[in-house]
């Protein structure tokens, strides 16, 4: 997936992101009617949010597409060195043109990194007439669980109760 307004990271930079993408991998295959399309991005320059260390911090989006329902797209960033930032599921009440689409994320990714690492509530209420948002609390945080297949498929039902 290619948004013009956002910055593509290589897969190289998917920093601590690594098991949303096995568990999302996971439910795809077990869903013949549901595509997921991941793809990493650069949160904008400008703040010390912006950076791991030296490196660009990267975030997870992926959009999750079904004959049945309209869009939902995945948000999730890389907390390397983060505390509490939940993750974002952005449920689109209609269909919606991706162009659109990237606008919103860009806003939201925008306001992020402008608010210190927060998502802004001011922007998510903007978008309450054609999107319902919910944040992910802890999404995916044990990383040292990475070889733990429990771990892994109870998050793989959790989050297929959330996105199908």
């Amino acid at each position: 997936m290619e948004f013009a307004v956002l910055e593509p990271a290589g897969w190289e930079n998917i920093g601590d992101l690594g098991l949303l993408d096995t568990v999302l991998q996971r439910i795809e295959a077990a869903n013949p009617d549901l595509t997921v399309t991941r793809s990493l991005f650069f949160l904008k320059q400008g703040k010390t949010v912006s950076f791991c260390g030296l490196r660009r911090r990267a975030c997870l989006l992926a959009i999750l597409t079904s004959p049945q329902h309209p869009p939902k797209v995945l948000i999730d960033v890389d907390h390397t060195g983060l505390n509490g930032l939940s993750g974002l599921l952005l449920c689109y009440v209609v269909p919606i043109l991706l162009a659109d689409m990237a606008g919103n994320l860009q806003l939201l990714l925008g306001s992020l990194v402008d608010n210190q690492g927060h998502w802004d509530n001011t922007i998510e209420s903007q978008f309450s007439k054609f999107v319902t948002i919910k944040r992910m609390p802890k999404l995916l945080r044990m990383t040292e669980r990475a070889e733990d297949e429990e771990y892994l498929e109870g998050w793989v039902e959790r989050l297929s109760n959330e996105l199908l």
